[in-house]
């Protein structure tokens, strides 16, 4: 979803092509940002240091754009300057290899750089957070996305991209399928959610080549299935079929109380939901307002929609009018790359996997909900942590996917089918 995380991540990069392709009501940041990159390539680092410039005044805690600004400095034989703003990235705790980075080379030894990389390495191993892995499953193939907990079983199910299937754990940890591989057409499972009121499991699938069974015809197909929470047999399928559009990206969604199903697609930048009753999907919030949606939470009451936008902000959501509002955020955090989105009652809970080290966020807000008052790390540099994703709140607990490997799946699937990964670990965060 930009560090290793972001160069492996292919949901996160189709946020980030959504971001560059959106105008930022704060700014024209994106054209600025693609104009410093044009000019590097072009060998023109002057206007790649002031396009790089020009964009960071207007985005200044984006970690990307914090890099090339680095980036552009050393280039221009600024070393001090460059120091300066790789220490306002280790500042917002974020890493980056600048020891072994070639647009560093002839300013590495500076005191400035050296100084920073002092400051970076740190951030790579400072340990935040005590959580523990709850609970694993026995199959490094799986490639896992989603989680869902259900109250009445007390049980977690897991969604696999890879395998095309849905599991469950037991209270006792036993892994057993809920709904089995490409069962009912199912492509790749990314977001599941659970509404226990109606015991109905709903999931959002997209076909990609690295999914096992991968067919042409299925190229660029996205949908919303809904299962039997008693038995796994499907209830209800909506198919996005591909279109000269943008393609759609299913990505994450969220139940509301009364049974509404919201989605993001982060592929054309669009939220929708689907009413009760209905088979049809409708737009709420209309493509491109958001740019890069992905995690979805709903407050408990169901009046509010909060989506992490992966370029580097929250938006709330009106779920009955579909008005969006860019929430205001302190100075101080980066929020840039946030996967998963969860509500608790002490704020929004991210889990970040857009920068490195990836960590567990979390996001305190204003009594009206429209400001973001505090970003508070809660967890980073968990040894399980391999591309986190999505998570699910229960009780005071947030149970998160630590390690997708979603990034080398579409890198290297002869790894995957050597079954060489780390099994697939659930870790547990105390909220309180």
């Amino acid at each position: 979803m930009v560090m290793v995380k972001l160069a492996v991540r292919f949901a996160a990069a189709i946020a980030l092509v959504a971001a560059l392709q959106t105008p930022d009501p704060s700014g024209d940041a994106r054209a600025l940002y693609i104009a410093a990159l044009a000019a590097k390539e072009k060998g023109d680092l002057a206007g790649y240091l002031t396009n790089a410039r020009d964009a960071a005044a207007l985005r200044p805690m984006h970690p990307i754009i914090l890099y090339h600004l680095a980036s552009a400095y050393a280039l221009n034989h600024q070393p001090e300057q460059a120091g300066d703003v790789l220490r306002r990235l280790a500042n917002l705790a974020v890493y980056r290899d600048i020891a072994n980075d070639p647009s560093f080379a002839s300013a590495v030894n500076h005191r400035s750089i050296q100084t920073a990389i002092r400051d970076l390495v740190r951030v790579k191993h400072r340990r935040i957070g005590a959580g523990t892995v709850y609970r694993t499953i026995p199959d490094p193939a799986f490639i896992p996305e989603g989680i869902a907990y259900d109250p009445t079983s007390r049980s977690l199910f897991v969604s696999s991209q890879h395998e095309r299937k849905i599991v469950r754990i037991d209270p006792d940890g036993r892994v057993t399928d809920f709904i089995t591989e490409a069962q009912d057409g199912i492509w790749m499972v990314f977001g599941i959610a659970i509404d226990p009121a109606r015991r109905r499991l709903w999931a959002v699938s997209t076909a990609e080549r690295p999914m096992r069974g991968f067919r042409d015809a299925d190229e660029k197909r996205a949908g919303l299935f809904a299962f039997d929470l008693t038995n796994g047999k499907l209830v209800q399928k909506i198919v996005m079929e591909p279109s000269d559009a943008p393609p759609h990206y299913f990505d994450d969604l969220t139940i509301a109380p009364d049974g509404r199903v919201f989605l993001s697609d982060g592929g054309s930048s669009t939220v929708y939901v689907l009413q009760p009753g209905e088979r049809e999907l409708r737009v709420l919030v209309a493509p491109r307002t958001i740019q890069g949606p992905n995690g979805l939470a709903m407050t408990p009451n169901g009046r509010w929609l909060y989506v992490s936008d992966y370029a580097g902000f929250i938006v709330r959501v009106d779920p009955a009018s579909g008005e969006a509002t860019r929430l205001p955020q302190p100075k101080n955090a980066a929020i840039y790359g946030i996967d998963g989105l969860s509500w608790h009652s002490t704020g929004l809970i991210g889990i970040q996997n857009g920068v490195e080290p990836s960590r567990v966020l979390r996001l305190q807000l204003s009594p009206t909900g429209l400001e973001i008052r505090k970003v508070e790390i809660l967890e980073m540099n968990n040894p399980a942590f391999e591309e986190p994703t999505l998570g699910v709140v229960v009780g005071d607990d947030l149970y998160c996917v630590a390690n997708s490997h979603g990034g080398v799946l579409r890198r290297d699937a002869e790894t995957v089918s050597k079954r060489l990964l780390s099994p697939p670990a659930i870790v547990r965060v105390r909220l309180k």
